[in-house]
């Protein structure tokens, strides 16, 4: 029903790497539901603005999966607009593939709402490869869109799914290297009492070190920590590293050897971190007892 021109094509870990967020771009320019701009405005009365009779039946065929009927529909009896769109996605919820033919059937850029809510469903159907994708048309827009966060806040609490939705889009923005907008999703998913998943952590943590702020990798990891996440042996590679720089090499091993004690697995890369730390500042005879434990 989601026709060739699908978000299934794509490769799974395509938005992971933010270096391939150019061919991204390139591959979204064929997908009609993903190349137009973003209306940010809301209608005021969404329910209001709605024939009842035609939502109805709009629902039906959409549930239903004629969307050649569908099609016909719309152009026969009246056009989609934006009111139509935000109630019919609202009633599709539960159907991934009715939502996303509805969306792309849109001759207008649709909303941040209409984004949101096609991203909640698209989530709470485990179609992530194709969730990340609408991230990465967001959040590559020239120009930039407004933050989509309210928008999500919002359908989550009308939806009633997951907050799984505010989580990709943390690992989102951190890999796209925006980490404004992804620090105030951390924090704001803190207020709602959301827990992060650690594969956001790390992707948080490991874009702060890159950019050579180890001060604030060191701030947020212990916010982290306090909220209640639990490292995994990537987050305890990067905080070896920082904290060698930020804290001290004696810091840094005290760390390692306390995530050991907790039963956290400690790779290579963070001891290799805390020799290097030991290297540095001259004490090479610490860093080859460490080698020869």
């Amino acid at each position: 029903h989601f026709c060739s021109t699908s978000l299934k094509s794509w490769p799974s870990s395509a938005t992971d790497h933010p270096h391939l967020f150019p061919q991204i771009r390139c591959r979204l320019l064929s997908l009609p539901f993903l190349r137009r701009g973003i209306h940010s405005s809301v209608p005021t009365s969404v329910g209001a603005a709605t024939d009842a009779t035609l939502l109805g039946r709009l629902t039906r065929l959409l549930l239903l999966h004629r969307f050649s009927a569908v099609a016909r529909l719309l152009s026969s009896s009246a056009p989609l607009t934006p009111a139509l769109l935000h109630a019919a996605l609202r009633r599709v919820r539960l159907d991934a593939d009715a939502a996303v033919h509805l969306f792309r059937l849109a001759p207008f850029p649709p909303s941040l709402l209409a984004h949101a809510q096609l991203l909640h469903i698209l989530v709470r159907a485990r179609r992530s490869a194709d969730a990340r994708a609408i991230l990465a048309s967001l959040l590559s827009a020239r120009p930039p869109a407004p933050p989509l966060f309210p928008h999500l806040v919002e359908v989550y609490k009308e939806f009633s799914f997951s907050a799984a939705s505010f989580d990709l889009l943390l690992r989102a923005l951190a890999n796209a290297g925006q980490l404004d907008g992804a620090l105030q999703v951390f924090d704001e998913m803190r207020t709602l009492g959301c827990r992060l998943s650690m594969r956001s952590c790390n992707s948080i943590l490991n874009r702060l070190a890159q950019t050579g702020d180890l001060g604030a990798t060191v701030a947020v990891f212990e916010q982290m920590q306090r909220a209640g996440a639990l490292p995994d042996k990537f987050t305890v590679a990067i905080m070896a590293k920082a904290y060698c720089k930020v804290k001290g090499v004696v810091h840094a091993l005290e760390f390692v050897e306390e995530m050991t004690k907790m039963g956290v697995e400690v790779n290579l890369v963070a001891y290799h971190a805390v020799m290097n730390g030991y290297c540095e500042v001259g004490q090479t005879n610490d860093a080859r007892r460490m080698l020869d434990s």
